[in-house]
């Protein structure tokens, strides 16, 4: 019993989980299928466990083929991260200058230079 009442009730998130929500944070409203494109790899899994721990939702229905489904953060992502808006988020030029600096702490932002997507962060 000892050990159990130990336990944090943090949510813990493996990387995958980490991965795809940074996608989404940075590119919302955004398709699993964009989503996928940019890790290389099937997130169907990772997104049920996000929509399960509320920390995204979806925003709605895409207007091209399929009318794939578009998904976004929620204000559980927020809080999560301790942020009070997504304009809190690191910028992306910022991050590109600490990967620069040290290429180890992540290979995937190339995907995101050159994006400017600020004007589309909101809460909405």
């Amino acid at each position: 019993i000892t050990k159990l009442l130990k336990k944090s009730n943090k949510l813990k998130l493996s990387m995958a989980a980490m991965d795809s929500l940074a996608i989404i944070a940075y590119k919302q409203p955004i398709s699993r299928y964009e989503i996928e494109a940019i890790r290389g790899v099937d997130s169907s899994g990772v997104l049920k466990t996000l929509l399960n721990h509320e920390l995204i939702k979806i925003k709605g229905r895409d207007a091209g083929p399929g009318r794939a489904l578009l998904y976004k953060t929620t204000n559980n992502f927020l809080e999560y991260f301790g942020l009070n808006s997504l304009s809190d988020m690191p910028k992306l030029k910022e991050i590109s200058e600490l990967v620069d600096a040290d290429p180890s702490l992540g290979e995937q932002i190339s995907v995101f230079k050159n994006e400017n997507r600020s004007d589309d962060l909101s809460n909405d």
